[in-house]
């Protein structure tokens, strides 16, 4: 008689499981079992009768520990996260100031040097650059309505990950387009 099918498979992937709790209570009676070594041959225990209470003390001692040494490096990663999430907020704002100040000199370029200027971008990078990789992409995606226009202007091709514009952006586009600009 053949057994039932997947009743293996699924006794091998409850085996599998990783549980959490018999790890931590494992690393636990480790070290506690090393701390207690380590005072046996300082000479600190020689009763081997009292050797099962004193792994139980010792566990909770070490069960503390570990919890502590557990939080403490909770609170260090969250530190290092909000510092690395505060330097890059640094970073973006600061490639905004310079996106504005690139701006602020190219105001009165046609739309025609702007394209020139980021087939220029992506002829030195030699592939389609993304907005973040131009100076001055986030002014120019402003005044093109949408980056994916700006590339289509430019003749590049979309990036994979990148979505063609939409209808409504074509139309904002097309609008912006017949209006003088108003200075």
């Amino acid at each position: 008689m053949l057994p039932e099918r997947g009743s293996t498979l699924e006794q091998k992937r409850k085996q599998k499981r990783f549980d959490a709790r018999a790890f931590t209570n494992r690393q636990i009676e480790m070290r506690a079992r090393i701390a207690l070594k380590e005072r046996a041959r300082q000479g600190q225990y020689q009763d081997p009768r009292r050797k099962k209470e004193l792994l139980e003390a010792e566990m909770k001692v070490q069960a503390r520990l570990y919890k502590e040494e557990r939080s403490l490096l909770r609170q260090q990663r969250t530190l290092e996260r909000q510092a690395k999430s505060a330097a890059a907020k640094a970073q973006a704002d600061e490639r905004t100031q310079q996106d504005m100040a690139w701006g602020e000199e190219h105001k009165d370029d046609t739309d025609a040097e702007l394209i020139a200027y980021v087939g220029n971008c992506a002829a030195s990078l030699g592939r389609t650059p993304y907005m973040k990789e131009v100076l001055g992409g986030e002014y120019i995606r402003n005044r093109f309505v949408s980056w994916s226009i700006v590339l289509q202007e430019a003749g590049l091709p979309l990036p994979a990950d990148m979505k063609p514009p939409t209808k409504k952006m074509l139309a904002a586009y097309r609008e912006l387009k017949q209006e003088p600009l108003k200075l």
